[in-house]
């Protein structure tokens, strides 16, 4: 997991801030405020964001808004590990970067049978390559399918559009179609 962006903009290097607290549980936005049991097929053991409002958020509100409490110890990052269906809290967050992590990145690779290499491909070998380049700056719109609807997003109602998506984004630049 490299370097958070947001968490690095709010940090100058080197200058530790115990106001800055990263969460990255398993919720798609704003779920924290909802039962989390599941995203999407995935179901965990308990209601995670339950547990993180009991566990966390409330002992960190008590601790600055109700004179007495305790101190929350709140842990600078507390990431929620899916595969272990647990908590955890890295000593060192993040673990890998470019420069000044205990770990340096390593550029992952596509390989051209759609595996995951280490591997830098071989330059002029002739092998094929697609690339995609993402511009928050140009971000795009929600498809007709998407807007208003039923639901977190109206995401539910995209279901079936396949084709309808296709020719939404048939005249974008940003957007690679195999059927095309």
């Amino acid at each position: 997991m490299g370097r958070h962006p947001q968490l690095s903009g709010l940090e100058g290097e080197g200058t530790p801030d115990s106001m800055n607290h990263l969460v990255m549980g398993p919720w798609f936005h704003s779920q924290v405020n909802r039962e989390g049991r599941s995203l999407g097929p995935l179901v965990w053991a308990t209601d995670t964001t339950a547990q993180w409002r009991q566990d966390v958020l409330l002992p960190f509100f008590n601790q600055y808004l109700k004179p007495g409490s305790p101190d929350a110890n709140t842990p600078p990052v507390l990431i929620y590990n899916p595969g272990e269906d647990r908590w955890e809290r890295p000593s060192v967050f993040p673990q890998s970067c470019e420069k000044g992590c205990p770990v340096e990145s390593k550029p992952l690779y596509l390989r051209a049978d759609g595996r995951l290499s280490f591997e830098s491909p071989a330059a002029g070998n002739g092998a094929k390559f697609d690339e995609y380049v993402s511009d928050p700056a140009k971000a795009g719109a929600l498809p007709p399918a998407a807007r208003g609807g039923v639901g977190r997003y109206g995401l539910e109602n995209m279901a079936g559009h396949g084709s309808a998506l296709r020719r939404w984004t048939a005249g974008r630049a940003d957007v690679r179609d195999g059927a095309r």
